[in-house]
């Protein structure tokens, strides 16, 4: 019986291991958005415009005939 109690307290010790890890992981991946927008937003250059095409949807549509 106790080595199935020790198992048990094994089992959840490993647990709340990884969850503290994945939590670490988590703000890790928070903090370094944040520096990402913030690089982005905070640069006093301008951004890029990127030219968007339109593009007509029936010139793509290959169920119709050509007839």
């Amino acid at each position: 019986m106790k080595a199935l109690l020790k198992f048990r307290r094994h089992i959840e010790w490993r647990s709340a291991v990884q969850i503290q890890s994945l939590g670490h992981i988590h703000r890790q991946m928070v903090v370094a958005a944040r520096q990402a927008l913030q690089r982005l937003f905070n640069n006093d250059r301008l951004l890029i415009p990127v030219p968007v095409r339109v593009v007509n949807p029936r010139r793509f549509d290959r169920s119709r005939s050509r007839d």
